[in-house]
């Protein structure tokens, strides 16, 4: 079985773990040793290309978000667009109407 490409490769005991010790230490490279002793099966060197994984995932995470919240903000905006040419064209429309009736 594949493992979650979300996990880095690890399973989720050992990500979870990583997890709990890196969020603890707020990321700090201090955390390290700590999370050997709960990772018996891994290296340091395991944990720290892992903490890389980890940095470009979250990196990659917030510009998920940023593109996320562009596209909306530019739906947005095309909609707020339709509805007031809508509105302009309907006036233009009343207008010859009452321009027509003169």
């Amino acid at each position: 079985d594949a493992l979650p490409i979300c996990q880095g490769g690890w399973d989720d005991y050992d990500h979870q773990n990583f997890l709990k010790i890196w969020t603890k230490h707020k990321g700090k490279p201090i955390y390290i040793e700590e999370a050997l002793e709960y990772l018996p099966s891994k290296t340091k060197d395991d944990v720290e290309q892992h903490d890389k994984w980890y940095q470009e995932f979250l990196f990659l995470e917030e510009r998920k978000k940023e593109a996320i919240q562009k596209w909306k903000d530019k739906k947005r905006e095309e909609r707020e667009k339709m509805f007031k040419q809508q509105g302009k064209s309907k006036e233009v429309l009343e207008s010859e109407c009452q321009i027509g009736r003169a």
